[in-house]
């Protein structure tokens, strides 16, 4: 049975949540609920000036042994930052605006942003 506190999947036939600010800082992330918005969305900017990702119903398919431990924070908790420790490679299925699932392979700070920000929906 599923946690009521998740946010419900996006669906092409809805309308996509506008969640992408027009600019971010280096390397962040926001996910729809944390904007107040009850969808399985979310949005990372990588560092270097390479596009927004945007992850529609985004989950977790696989991950290496290997972990490594880094100070995170978080706007929802803006003053609190914490040693976390994730996977350095992960493997994430997700959905199109269109539909069409899509996998794709993060690694180092790249997975570990995408993994933060999974873990919001």
């Amino acid at each position: 049975m599923e946690s009521s506190n998740r946010a419900q999947p996006f669906s092409p036939k809805r309308p996509a949540p506008s969640i992408c600010p027009p600019s971010f800082a280096k390397g962040m992330g926001l996910a729809a609920p944390q904007i107040g918005i009850s969808r399985a969305a979310t949005v990372v900017q990588p560092s270097g000036g390479a596009p927004p990702i945007v992850l529609f119903n985004p989950r977790i398919t696989d991950c290496c042994d290997e972990t490594d431990e880094h100070y995170e924070g978080c706007l929802s908790f803006f003053d609190v930052r914490g040693l976390v420790p994730r996977p350095v490679k992960i493997t994430v299925e997700t959905e199109t605006r269109t539909g069409e699932t899509v996998t794709t392979e993060y690694a180092r700070g790249l997975a570990r942003l995408v993994h933060h920000e999974i873990d919001h929906l």
